[in-house]
């Protein structure tokens, strides 16, 4: 953010300028509000001396004494409980982390985890949208309707198999009595040949 604010507000080139009064100034006319006295005085009292060239500020001294004894190699970098955080840097991620590491923890964390859930899975607001229990119910019917038709098509499928066997068997018997008959005529030709 603060890399917007300066190629927004300040521009590129008031950084490599070598008057970084000016380059402050004209940031601090473009934001309405601000009190241009404060931050004076604020950057005046911040150095240890009249020298600012020489001598350190205190200010950017803590932030690099923090960055030091926290070993941060990266920007931003959340500190929780004198460890550095290593998850996801959204708002949300970071006050469940807070949240989970306290013994009785305030109601926040009981919105941020409900929050964290709705953001996850999406949010269901049981008012405007289908109920659990009516879609549990079209399940089970249709699960019962698909049961349903599954018996019956094995059925008819039995069915039409049988049938279809009983034809061929059928046919194969009638077949199977035409040659038995054969030989029989054949023989009673014979005899009616003789007498």
């Amino acid at each position: 953010s603060e890399m917007c604010i300066r190629d927004r507000y300040m521009g590129r080139d008031c950084v490599r300028s070598s008057d970084m009064t000016v380059c402050s100034n004209s940031c601090q006319d473009m934001l309405k509000g601000i009190d241009k006295t404060a931050v004076k005085s604020c950057v005046q009292d911040s150095f240890e001396g009249s020298n600012h060239f020489k001598v350190d500020n205190k200010l950017l001294k803590k932030e690099r004494d923090l960055f030091e004894d926290y070993t941060i190699s990266s920007w931003p970098t959340v500190v929780i409980n004198k460890m550095n955080y290593q998850g996801e840097m959204d708002a949300l991620s970071i006050v469940q982390v807070i949240c989970s590491t306290l013994e009785s923890p305030p109601a926040v964390c009981d919105v941020a985890e409900r929050e964290a859930i709705e953001q996850k899975y999406g949010y269901v607001n049981p008012d405007t949208t289908f109920p659990v229990y009516w879609l549990i119910l079209l399940v089970v019917v249709i699960t019962l309707f698909l049961g349903i038709f599954f018996v019956i098509c094995r059925r008819q499928i039995r069915r039409s198999l049988a049938q279809e066997m009983d034809v061929q068997l059928s046919s194969t018997v009638a077949q199977y009595v035409k040659l038995q008959d054969k030989p029989n005529d054949k023989k009673r030709l014979v005899e009616a040949h003789y007498v």
